[in-house]
């Protein structure tokens, strides 16, 4: 089977971890756990928005730890014929300058630095990040898509794709046909195998 996996949110607990990086940087704890941009999450103002804002971002993008199992349930799917398919959206990754360079750099090292290995990665702009995933999942023959965007998830979900929703703060209300609410990698591994067995 072929796996669509978003990855910020997603292979890393996003949210999480700009909460409390954002709270050492600005020095003052976030507004809204819930929210999914870090403007929102501390309704910070334009200025702490540039000064803070890009390295929040590059810090975020190269020292986010991957969540729990996933480098191996990659493996193990892998072994066992799954293809593995990364359509992300992530800021500036499409760009054709130097920043676009640098930001898909950093993502090709992050992913081997925690040795998760993928059979093909597409990027997305930020023009239309719904209907450019589900183009991603019909370029790799995706049938699961691991999202954790209420938008994108409601799109693919319409759109005749199966879409596992890594539950998170900011996606806790979306429930839908095609929608099966996943909590960790060892969950989607067992749902997508039938395997009951812990990795």
């Amino acid at each position: 089977m072929n796996i669509g996996i978003d990855v910020d949110g997603v292979l890393t607990d996003m949210a999480d971890y700009c909460c409390v990086r954002g709270e050492q940087l600005l020095g003052r704890p976030p507004m809204d756990r819930a929210a999914k941009k870090i403007e929102n999450m501390f309704d910070i103002t334009r200025l702490e928005k540039l000064k803070y804002g890009g390295r929040l971002f590059f810090n975020y993008c190269k020292k986010c730890p991957p969540r729990e199992k996933v480098a191996e349930v990659f493996d193990k799917l892998r072994s066992k014929g799954h293809e593995l398919h990364i359509i992300t959206a992530r800021r500036f990754i499409t760009r054709k300058n130097p920043m676009g360079v640098h930001c898909r750099r950093v993502l090709r090292n992050w992913f081997e630095k925690h040795k998760i290995n993928v059979n093909s990665m597409t990027f997305c702009s930020w023009k239309d990040i719904p209907f450019e995933k589900y183009m991603g999942c019909v370029k790799s023959r995706v049938k699961i898509m691991v999202e954790d965007n209420v938008d994108t998830a409601r799109f693919l979900s319409a759109n005749g794709i199966q879409v596992f929703l890594f539950d998170t703060l900011y996606n806790r209300d979306l429930e839908g046909e095609n929608i099966v609410r996943v909590t960790s990698w060892q969950d989607i591994y067992n749902r997508i195998t039938g395997d009951t067995l812990n990795i």
